[in-house]
Parts: C-alpha cells; structure tokens; sequence
C-alpha cells in the first residue's frame, strides 16, 4: 500500500476529516499497524477493518480466487457506508 505518513495520501486519496467511515482489508500481516496509525492520527473517523485471516496466505491461491474474496469484503465495506475502501 502507499502510505505517506506526512500528508497521509492513500493510493493517491488525501486523509482528512471530511470522511466519516474509512474501510480498510487486510489479508495478511501488518495492516493492524496501518490501522493504529490511521486511528491516532484521525481518531474522529470511524475505520471498519476487515482482517482475511480465513483464507491467508494468498500467496497459494489463485486471482480468481482472490477477486471472489475481495468482492466480498469490498461488497460488505460499502454495505456499512464506507466512503473510502
């Protein structure tokens, strides 16, 4: 993922306090990290973190696979109003 700690760009998106609820997916290790960061830095945002630990590693399964899992969780992120996955 691109992160910029200093201006907090995701993927090109700017961070700010004009989100109400972030998604954020994580499918391996590492993204409770992103998350503590993200929470301190914008602790008025609501994060809803959905961690895949059901069908890690990814790295064994196929795209297809993977696309079926992501839709699924992307489907579910913005069935809770989530205004940037």
């Amino acid at each position: 993922m691109n992160i910029k700690y200093k201006n907090l760009s995701l993927l090109g998106y700017k961070i700010n306090h004009k989100f109400k609820t972030i998604g954020m997916f994580d499918s391996g290790i590492g993204g409770l990290t992103v998350y503590n960061e993200l929470k301190q830095r914008f602790p008025k945002i609501n994060i809803i973190f959905v961690a895949d630990r059901k069908h890690m590693p990814y790295g064994n399964k196929s795209s297809r696979r993977i696309k079926s899992y992501l839709v699924k969780i992307i489907h579910y992120l913005i069935s809770v109003k989530c205004e940037l996955i």
